[in-house]
């Protein structure tokens, strides 16, 4: 019996080496950047700690493309300093997923070639992300200024899905990352500015934190599937909300 318990195990064991090395070469899984907010604008940007990965799209991940993501915060191959004295002249490109670029791999992304077709007598910079709405232009405009990238030429690329989305979410709040302080001696909540945070960081805070959940449930108590069926049969508010 130990010994065919040991022959699974190895057996479990190598299948999943195997299984390993195919889904990271054969059929990679895709790998997005991990989303990092700037600090003084609340500027979206991407977090360095994790600086390369493969993004797969298609079927069977038939569309692979390598980013890389520099201490800054975007995807480039290289970083992107503030512009000194003697420097070529900066052309920063300025758009959403098409110049973001995850779909192609970041040597072909369009500040790139821009830079490689001048044979160096112009920098391009992309400054794109995913879902940009027409206001991040402008905080992307604030952010070369406050980071010292004073660009010779700004190019702006505007679709008519960047029109739609931004018209749509006129007037509504943006999503943020705020961040509060508790004093414990008053009960009182303080309220800072949106500040960095990462995903993965902040959802493990949250899980970590036993206050919080118990304030979570007893601020939205978990609904009792069984109580709410009967509820919805027996009060007749509920089903003159429910009904069409």
């Amino acid at each position: 019996m130990l010994r065919l318990l040991a022959r699974l195990a190895v057996f479990a064991a190598l299948a999943a080496a195997l299984l390993e090395v195919f889904f990271r070469t054969a059929l990679p899984a895709s790998e997005s950047p991990i989303p990092w907010q700037e600090p003084t604008l609340g500027l979206l940007l991407y977090d360095p700690a994790t600086p390369t990965g493969v993004f797969t799209s298609g079927r069977l991940a038939e569309q692979r493309a390598t980013w890389h993501i520099n201490a800054q915060g975007w995807n480039a191959g290289l970083d992107y300093p503030p512009v000194a004295p003697g420097d070529a002249p900066l052309i920063a490109v300025l758009g959403d997923s098409q110049i973001e670029g995850l779909y192609v791999d970041w040597p072909d992304n369009i500040a790139a070639r821009l830079t490689a077709l001048s044979g160096g007598r112009v920098q391009g910079r992309a400054y794109g992300g995913s879902g940009y709405p027409l206001a991040s232009f402008a905080l992307v405009g604030r952010y070369l200024a406050q980071t010292g990238q004073t660009p010779a030429v700004i190019a702006v690329t505007i679709n008519r899905g960047d029109f739609f989305y931004s018209i749509r979410g006129y007037g509504r709040p943006r999503p943020t990352m705020p961040t509060w302080s508790y004093d414990a001696a008053t009960g009182a909540f303080t309220h800072h500015a949106p500040g960095p945070y990462r995903v993965r960081t902040v959802r493990r805070l949250l899980r970590a934190d036993q206050e919080l959940r118990d304030a979570f449930r007893r601020a939205w108590p978990i609904l009792d599937p069984a109580e709410l069926v009967g509820d919805l049969w027996t009060v007749p508010a509920y089903l003159r909300r429910c009904a069409p």
